[in-house]
């Protein structure tokens, strides 16, 4: 009531300067009608965060729950209802005011497209930043890699970034990178090129070659490294074969022998552990074979 009695007041003073011809309708009358609605709007805001809770709480019972992806559905949300709220405050001041919508955009028709060229990018970054946020493609300090160029990205490529994010905005996102540099990445870039979301990639696959210079150990190498290798914790032996072959000769003495493995690794740091475990194995089984397969006299 006291912004109302404000709002009268400083009507009064407009038309006692004159300064109120370009107003048709009654002021306090447009200010009242901004106020409800954006009342309104805050009501409806927190009867819909009120649902949301109580349904969380039933649907997720006994389930661990998205907190992030909560977060997200109630603020797209709540933009949404305070979009309609301004749409309702702007048409009551264009039926108070007395000016049309439409002209406050129609500035000519250079104008008007020099100001959608200049706002492209801007829109642009705005739509990739809802999709980011709806389609949950990485989230904040989760490693990913994005292409700099338009062919698809690789690890440790150099037309490629990786980094870790550290803020998803509506226009930008913020990565810091290997060098512990922050980047600002435009969000239409994410809605352009392939992402490669590291956290979440449950597997590594790891290959190594080895060469063996005794054929009689060779039976007994291959079949000590599948089991070696598939026992290490960490290593996907159930879903994902160990492959241990020999594919070919490197030279007259000396046997090629390939091993592809999965290893259950989201970081870089879990994957270079089992990495090193990996190789610890397939050393000790080669000098273990060796010695099998000719004892010492």
């Amino acid at each position: 009531m006291p912004f109302l009695y404000v709002v009268d007041l400083l009507s009064i003073v407009l038309h006692a300067l004159g300064l109120d011809a370009h107003i048709k309708g009654d002021l306090p009358r447009l200010a009242a009608t901004c106020a409800t609605s954006i009342i309104g709007g805050q009501f409806v805001v927190n009867i819909k965060d009120w649902f949301l809770h109580n349904a969380r709480l039933h649907t997720t019972r006994g389930r661990r729950r998205d907190t992030v992806r909560e977060n997200t559905v109630n603020e797209l949300s709540s933009i949404l209802i305070w979009l309609l709220v301004g749409t309702v405050c702007i048409e009551a001041m264009k039926m108070n005011m007395g000016f049309a919508l439409g002209s406050i955009f129609a500035l000519g028709g250079v104008g008007s497209a020099s100001i959608v060229l200049a706002l492209r990018s801007t829109f642009e970054n705005i739509v990739g930043g809802l999709l980011l946020k709806l389609q949950d493609k990485f989230r904040c300090g989760e490693v990913i890699t994005i292409p700099t160029s338009s062919s698809a990205p690789k690890k440790g490529s150099s037309n490629s970034e990786e980094g870790t994010v550290e803020a998803i905005d509506y226009v930008t996102t913020v990565i810091r990178r290997e060098d512990n540099s922050l980047v600002n990445v435009p969000n239409h870039v994410f809605t352009h090129g392939e992402i490669i979301n590291w956290s979440r990639t449950p597997y590594r696959l790891l290959r190594l070659q080895v060469t063996l210079d005794d054929l009689l150990a060779l039976p007994g190498v291959i079949s000590a490294l599948k089991d070696k290798i598939a026992s290490i914790d960490g290593v996907e032996s159930k879903q994902r074969s160990v492959v241990v072959s020999a594919t070919g000769f490197k030279d007259a003495k000396n046997v090629i022998i390939e091993i592809s493995c999965h290893l259950a690794a989201s970081s870089e740091e879990e994957a270079g552990d089992l990495k090193t475990q990996v190789v610890r194995v397939v050393s000790a089984v080669l000098d273990e074979e060796k010695k099998k397969a000719r004892p010492a006299l």
